[in-house]
């Protein structure tokens, strides 16, 4: 952008106002041509540029935003002409030298004083006069200098009339031609009459003469024969010479090689039939956009995914827009609109598109833009669409099925749930003919069936009949497209397609069909995974069968513990009190204190026997009230209790107050009567610590051993029982060092309620 013959208009950038302001009313004063406008940083000097004529920019180098050499790489690509003088404070070889890489008209570097403004004014008038010397004096040369050297092919001035002699021709001639210039520019070789293909000859002879006739610019495309009698492809562009320099009137133009831009052009045009055949008869559902009139070519597959006809869809983008499921277009626009800016190699996404009888369908859809314009613009996209609806149902099946795991264990009878199953397997799977045999003394009789199985429909058969006792032999599940077919297979009614899959050791799921070939492998993997849960539900029956026995024995033996040693052990005390009153000896004491100690010891073997038995009864606690509770139960003489709890917490209330009776009693018999107890919250469950003695490293797994003890008071049981409390709630404890370093004791891994 150019100002006024006489007029300087100068853009001069700095963040710094007052600088600025002070620049412009020196270079105003140094020269009364110069008119400055201000910016403060690149992005408005940017503006600036955008909306008025300016004819040097000079600009600071350290700016908010863009510094002086990017603002100047910007400047570069909008307009590689105008005088750009970086005048910064901060020089350096290494600024310099990227402002002259980046094309900086001069480098001035700020110093005090106003005669560096009679400088700067000097170099803006000096780059001002050559931008405008070069824009009016030079600018045909120019454009010829740059043509030689940039195009691929060869630059020329000739007579006008034909058969246009060539009088001057630079670029690269023998590569285009096989011909040297000098044969063309003495006649030797004739462009028109031995170059231009005699087919192509008459046709553009006769385009050029008409575009010079009509005083305008050529443009033509035509075949040329090489000096080895290859041919070529070349595009031709020119006009008259107005310039005056050279006496009659010349013709300039120059001539390039585009027979690679034919070969793409064919490339591109056996591209497209390619393309109609594919719409013709592909299974997929394809379409072809036209990004820039949104012009939608689709093919019949793409109509029939949603029940219509070709003929029955108006192919635009709105028709498309108005058949996306309102929820998933914006997700789609957006995936879209990156793919189109070029942010993605394609675009691809899954939505659902309503049909022509009013469901919707998951659709996929795939594609790329395969054109776009010499600026990035996308011009054209294809694409293809896939039906996923069975994947998504699927898919849907698979999270159904995980999310019934855990409904199942609600279920405490093994036909609770087999019912359960065959629900299970109906309402997700769709499958509406199922049963379940369960095996007892080698039969395998009905259990749970569909209630579309007629009574006829199944039977008890044998762990060695047909295939629902193969399935149960061989733990194996099979897929059949007839069963009718199948040897030994003894149908219980007119059933051809079938699943068969075991229930670990407990019997057989099946499901059938009237149809051949109705269930696929996803139909089967959908059958083994909802069966799996089935054994899993099993699976913890049994567990929970084996464990009430187990409690029940662990009951019984704390009960004859109780009843046979403490009978004695009362009667041993009862005994040693009568002693005392008949007698004084100094052996009684001793024997008061061992009778004490198996007490204490009966007590912790009773209390360890029942605290093995699994939890299973759940209820909310509150951690600081249970705490207090135990608080309460021990003897605890002086100790000081600091409670930071705020979590509830699902847990048996009664074990949690044993546990948190022995770790207050094992605080209070290693860390002194005096100990301060601290009790807290942890992100995945509690805490309780004293300012004791601690643990040493090396003994902290020992001490949760049973008869483990560093106290002469200890039973060795107090810490066995705080950890079997632990596991029998699926807990876990930690032992480590406390924040004033005594004992600490983490029990994570429980369940918080909020």
């Amino acid at each position: 952008m150019t100002g006024t013959t006489d007029a300087i208009r100068v853009l001069h950038v700095d963040d710094a106002s007052d600088v600025a302001d002070l620049t412009a009313t020196a270079l105003e004063r140094e020269d009364d041509r110069i008119e400055v406008i201000t910016a403060l940083d690149a992005e408005s000097a940017l503006e600036t540029l955008a909306s008025r004529a300016i004819d040097c920019i000079v600009s600071d180098y350290e700016m908010p935003g863009q510094d002086g050499i990017a603002f100047l790489n910007v400047v570069r690509e909008r307009d590689g002409d105008i005088p750009f003088i970086l005048f910064t404070g901060k020089g350096s070889e290494v600024i310099a030298s990227d402002a002259i890489a980046a094309g900086v008209t001069d480098y001035l570097q700020k110093r005090g004083g106003m005669d560096q403004y009679t400088l700067l004014a000097n170099r803006i008038q000096n780059a001002v006069e050559s931008a405008r010397h070069r824009r009016t004096n030079g600018e045909h040369e120019r454009r010829l200098e740059m043509l030689i050297h940039v195009l691929p092919g060869i630059v020329y001035r000739c007579r006008t009339q034909s058969p246009w002699q060539m009088e001057n021709v630079a670029g690269d001639c023998e590569t285009l031609t096989g011909y040297a210039a000098a044969a063309l520019e003495t006649d030797t070789v004739g462009w028109e009459t031995d170059i231009v293909h005699p087919d192509d000859r008459e046709a553009a002879v006769q385009d050029i003469e008409d575009a010079l006739e009509a005083g305008r610019q050529f443009d033509v495309t035509y075949r040329i024969l090489m000096m080895d009698g290859d041919t070529k492809w070349v595009r031709e562009r020119g006009g008259r010479d107005c310039t005056g320099r050279i006496p009659g009137e010349r013709l300039e133009g120059f001539i390039t090689d585009i027979t690679e831009q034919k070969k793409r052009e064919r490339a591109l045009r056996e591209t497209q039939d390619r393309f109609d055949l594919v719409m013709q008869s592909a299974e997929l559902g394809v379409w072809d956009w036209m990004v820039q009139t949104d012009e939608i070519t689709i093919n019949e597959q793409w109509a029939t995914m949603l029940g219509y006809s070709l003929e029955e869809l108006e192919p635009t983008l709105s028709t498309w827009e108005s058949r996306v499921h309102p929820d998933d277009l914006p997700r789609v626009w957006e995936t879209l609109n990156e793919h189109l800016a070029g942010e993605t190699d394609y675009y691809e996404s899954d939505q659902r598109m309503l049909t022509k009888s009013g469901d919707w369908k998951w659709i996929r859809d795939i594609g790329t833009v395969v054109e776009r314009g010499d600026d990035g613009t996308p011009i054209r996209a294809t694409g293809i669409h896939l039906d996923i609806s069975e994947r998504r149902r699927h898919e849907e099946a698979l999270r159904e099925l995980h999310s019934i795991a855990t409904d199942r264990t609600r279920y405490d009878t093994e036909t609770a749930i087999c019912e359960r199953t065959i629900e299970a397997a109906e309402t997700i799977l769709e499958f509406d003919l199922c049963v379940i045999n369960l095996e007892e003394d080698g039969m395998l009789p009905i259990t749970a069936l569909s209630k579309g199985v007629p009574p006829d429909g199944a039977t008890t058969m044998a762990v060695d009949e047909g295939i629902v006792g193969k399935t149960y032999r061989s733990d194996e599940s099979f897929l059949f497209d007839d069963v009718q077919t199948v040897e030994r297979a003894n149908p219980q009614g007119p059933y051809r397609g079938a699943i068969s899959v075991p229930i670990g050791d407990y019997g057989v799921f099946q499901v059938v069909s009237e149809e051949v070939g109705h269930f696929d492998e996803d139909d089967r993997e959908l059958a083994e995974l909802l069966v799996e849960h089935t054994v899993q539900a099993f699976d913890r029956l049994t567990a929970e069968a084996e464990l009430k026995q187990q409690n029940e024995q662990l009951n019984e033996f704390a009960s004859v513990v109780s009843h046979d040693l403490r009978n004695p052990l009362n009667v041993a005390q009862g005994r040693l009190e009568l002693a005392a009153e008949e007698c004084d000896s100094d052996q009684l004491p001793h024997i008061d204190r061992a009778l004490d100690r198996m007490a204490t010891l009966i007590d912790d073997v009773l209390t360890l026997a029942r605290e093995g038995v699994a939890v299973t009864d759940l209820v909310t606690v509150e951690l600081a009230a249970t705490l207090d509770k135990s608080w309460q139960y021990v003897e605890t003489g002086d100790a000081t209790l600091v409670m930071e709890m705020t979590h509830a917490i699902q847990a048996d209330e009664g074990r949690l107050q044993q546990l948190f009776e022995n770790l207050i009693r094992n605080a209070i018999d290693h860390g002194g009567p005096d100990v301060t107890i601290t009790a807290g919250d942890l992100d995945t469950g509690f805490y309780v610590e004293d300012d004791g003695p601690g643990i040493p490293p090396n003994q902290r797994e020992a001490v949760f051993e049973a008869g483990y003890s560093t106290s002469t008071n200890g039973t060795g049981f107090g810490l066995r029982i705080v950890k079997q409390i632990v596991d029998a709630h699926g807990w876990a404890i930690e032992a480590t060092d406390g924040q004033e370093g005594g004992a600490r004791f983490e029990i994570t891994a429980v369940e918080i309620v909020d």
